[in-house]
């Protein structure tokens, strides 16, 4: 892919290197919950989402039937973030996904409605199988004052919107949410349904990887730490309803960031669920160790979430893999339980035996570097060590 300006928002998460071994979003379905769709049916930016029959349905839940394409561009600039495929200019996260456009958000308005809209709107996207949502919208305050939220409603339990989001959560669906954009004002925290345990809430960091001044704050206000993680959305690049693409901050568009490679996580690992997909993204994380209530657990890699450990066998534990992706050779340290024989096999994606190597494993703790590796092409594997009649296996990268 030529990225051109959008390079930046997608290589800071390492998102264009699943890209490169073929996750791009096919096959998952991606709901996006906004204020509208302006001129997106026109866009040379979406040809190819129209051209693949990649728009699946579209739905008004403010004023019934279909998108009309005549609404907010807010939902365009997001679309295109996630679907958007135009050469040289702007490729999104997941350009082979496929899309329901729902415009569940009044934006010359706000009350609370819009929240019962979101819901609505979530509940049509699981009765179509979605994989994933996505919402860059947020609520705390209303034009009739009594419909209000406070802090204390930022508990993940309160909020119709929130509410709705977990039980989507629940049906196996990432759901995927803007922080929020009032880091500056005297409402600094997060919005709903940021708010939501089982919420994926995306804060924003600038080009070079620094926290957003604008981006929302956590913690919830019983204590859990929010945003989750964060990605670009200081000078994130998107598409004009007009046809031409412009940079652009809020926390708006660095929740379509993570939502688009979040599809690509899932296509890859279709054996995990939502939560685990998560947890594994939150692990690759790059303040993972120590995470805050600015970024969450920080900037994620998603070349290391993909080559998380898919089976844990009882023999051995705190198994780590370096480097990953891999040249010539590659390391494996792990705890192992009691000593025994095992060995470790390397298998392509078809399942066919490219490397075998036999070994003795201590008690305790074992290091162990496969070397002569270079004949090996490019491309994803499994290694697979065998143990007491059990197996784990990774998934591993060779460059």
């Amino acid at each position: 892919f030529d990225y051109g300006p959008s390079y930046n928002q997608i290589h800071m998460i390492n998102g264009d290197h699943l890209h490169d071994v073929g996750y791009r979003g096919q096959g998952m379905l991606i709901g996006v919950l906004d204020a509208g769709f302006a001129n997106a049916d026109n866009l040379a930016v979406f040809d190819s989402l129209w051209d693949h029959n990649q728009i699946i349905a579209t739905h008004d839940f403010v004023s019934g039937g279909p998108v009309t394409f005549d609404q907010h561009s807010h939902g365009t600039a997001v679309l295109s973030i996630m679907g958007g495929n135009y050469a040289g200019e702007i490729i999104g996260t997941a350009p082979k996904a496929s899309y329901i456009l729902m415009r569940t958000e009044d934006g010359p308005s706000e009350y609370i409605i819009e929240e019962y809209n979101w819901v609505s709107g979530a509940e049509f996207a699981d009765s179509l199988g979605a994989d994933i949502l996505n919402t860059s919208l947020g609520y705390n305050e209303f034009y009739d004052t009594l419909q209000n939220h406070t802090y204390e409603n930022m508990d993940g339990n309160t909020a119709p919107i929130t509410i709705g989001a977990d039980i989507a959560a629940s049906r196996g669906i990432v759901v995927v949410n803007s922080a929020g954009n009032a880091g500056t004002w005297a409402w600094y925290y997060i919005t709903a349904p940021a708010d939501g345990d089982s919420v994926f809430s995306i804060g924003s960091v600038n080009a070079q990887g620094n926290p957003s001044g604008f981006s929302s704050h956590g913690p919830t206000y019983d204590g859990r730490i929010k945003p989750n993680v964060a990605a670009q959305g200081e000078g994130a690049y998107y598409a004009l309803t007009g046809g031409g693409f412009q940079y652009g901050n809020g926390t708006s568009f660095s929740s379509p960031v993570m939502a688009g490679m979040m599809a690509c996580l899932r296509q890859a690992h279709p054996e995990m669920n939502n939560m685990e997909l998560i947890n594994a993204v939150q692990e690759s994380a790059s303040i993972a160790t120590a995470p805050d209530n600015k970024i969450g657990y920080g900037i994620p890699d998603f070349m290391a979430a993909l080559t998380v450990v898919e089976v844990n066998a009882d023999a051995i534990s705190d198994i780590k893999l370096y480097p990953n992706p891999f040249s010539s050779s590659i390391e494996i340290a792990f705890y192992a339980e009691n000593r025994t024989n095992s060995v470790i096999s390397i298998l392509d994606m078809t399942g066919r035996l490219v490397f075998e190597h036999q070994f003795m494993l201590n008690k305790g703790k074992n290091r162990l570097k496969l070397s002569s590796l270079d004949n090996i092409p490019a491309g994803i594997y499994f290694m697979r060590m065998e143990v007491d009649g059990t197996a784990v296996a990774m998934k591993i990268v060779k460059q």
